[in-house]
């Protein structure tokens, strides 16, 4: 069996979520994943094709959600709220693990200084990018999966992939449909390695997965 972990950058997954599947005057909670089905549906749908291949079975080892939090003190609403989503995902198996940063304000807050300037993730993707790096490099994992579009990550990949490590490194990505009215076809982005579109093996996953993982809890909900 090989051991597989995902590694979720949430903030990414969840807009881009929306961007492909979802109309902008939806409700927030619509793009949200559970993180449990998404790692347990990458290994089902995988399944079957590596048994073709007479490859070795995966089995989920861990997932783990990279994410900002807002700070109590200049947001106590949404402070309480994404306590309630973390430990919603932290309940739902052992193998959740929530690495958190507090969002980085601008200086003036909540009337900043610079016009527009907004609350902003400081660290996660710092965070994200060594734990992968050094997970593989130790043999933590056989399989790392990298869920973002965001190409910050894009030296991560090439890391792992060149230099001898023995961990295999993958990437999901949503895909959007261009023939509905909502789904925009730029938003069917992925990550790569320069000069190779098609590596590293990539989970595309469309509308009819997302409504396997969704998760439309709304947080903003106190509930006993």
């Amino acid at each position: 069996m090989e051991d597989v972990i995902l590694f979720i950058d949430w903030q990414n997954v969840y807009k881009l979520a929306r961007k492909s599947f979802f109309d902008v005057a939806e409700p927030n909670f619509k793009g949200q994943i559970n993180p449990l089905l998404l790692g347990q549906h990458l290994i089902t749908r995988n399944a079957p094709v590596r048994v073709s291949k007479s490859m070795a079975q995966q089995r989920l080892k861990q997932v783990r959600i990279y994410c900002g939090v807002p700070d109590p003190i200049f947001d106590r609403p949404g402070n309480e709220r994404m306590r309630r989503q973390i430990s919603a995902w932290t309940r739902l198996d052992s193998k959740i693990e929530v690495i958190q940063r507090t969002l980085k304000y601008p200086k003036g807050w909540p009337i900043p200084e610079e016009e527009g300037a907004k609350p902003r993730e400081k660290g996660v993707d710092i965070a994200l990018a060594v734990d992968f790096v050094t997970m593989a490099a130790r043999s933590e994992f056989d399989t790392g999966i990298l869920f973002s579009a965001d190409t910050d990550f894009k030296p991560v990949l090439e890391f792992v992939t060149s230099n001898g490590i023995r961990a295999n490194a993958e990437v999901a990505a949503w895909k959007a449909d261009p023939n509905t009215n909502i789904a925009n076809k730029s938003y069917n982005q992925r990550l790569s390695l320069d000069g190779k579109s098609n590596l590293p093996f990539c989970h595309w996953l469309s509308i009819d997965d997302y409504n396997v993982i969704k998760d439309h809890i709304n947080y903003k909900i106190r509930t006993a």
